[in-house]
């Protein structure tokens, strides 16, 4: 026994120990070198949790392609056109002075809308976020045949205030118009809105449906 003990140092002992290690009558495989964790090394129910990964250490090569989607994606972090999102805002006239409705987040800007109106209905749309240059045009028909030509509306919203990047209006019977809204970031960050709005007299309402892209 005192040869015996006399060889026992605490690295031979650990050794063992990580090669046998009885737990409640089971045994734990060992891990066998250096770094090399298996998926059968990890017991039932184990979980790797965020804590257990070094920072940038989950590379592109190790997310299988187009896997992440959704709410797991920053858009305005993405370079070139991404996928938009669907736009349908619909409100009832109300006063000019009420406060203006979110329409929508597309990339850095926030969209708002206003519809108001007593003699006649006006839709005015606002976008808040960087400081840039914005530019619509559309083409509007009243009443379904009479036609009222193209138009065009430009701004340069200042950072962080709501700046008005449509405008429309109604006298009577109801409008439509479709066209395009662009808005650029004086970083380079690009919001673009395909849509189509409709305001009508009798209701009163507006209602703005589109895509929206950022890029």
């Amino acid at each position: 026994m005192r040869r015996i003990r006399s060889k026992l140092t605490y690295a031979n002992v650990m050794a063992t120990l990580a090669v046998f290690l009885v737990l409640s009558g089971g045994t734990a495989v060992a891990l066998h070198g250096h770094n090399t964790v298996q998926s059968d090394d990890l017991g039932p129910g184990a979980q790797v949790k965020a804590a257990d990964v070094a920072d940038n250490a989950v590379k592109g090569a190790n997310i299988a392609d187009n896997s992440v989607t959704g709410g797991d994606v920053k858009e305005s972090t993405l370079n070139g056109l991404v996928r938009g999102r669907m736009l349908d805002f619909n409100l009832a006239a109300g006063d000019q002075g009420d406060p203006k409705t979110p329409i929508a987040t597309v990339g850095p800007y926030k969209l708002s809308g206003k519809c108001y109106g007593v003699t006649t209905t006006n839709l005015d749309v606002y976008a808040r976020g960087p400081a840039g240059f914005s530019e619509a045009e559309w083409n509007q028909v009243d009443n379904e045949s009479e036609d009222q030509g193209d138009h065009s509306f430009s701004s340069r919203p200042s950072a962080n205030v709501d700046t008005q990047v449509l405008t429309f209006g109604i006298q009577q019977g109801f409008t439509r118009s479709g066209g395009t809204l662009v808005i650029r970031s004086n970083t380079g960050k690009l919001v673009q809105v395909v849509f189509s709005v409709t305001l009508d007299r009798n209701a009163p309402a507006c209602h703005l449906w589109g895509t929206a892209t950022t890029g």
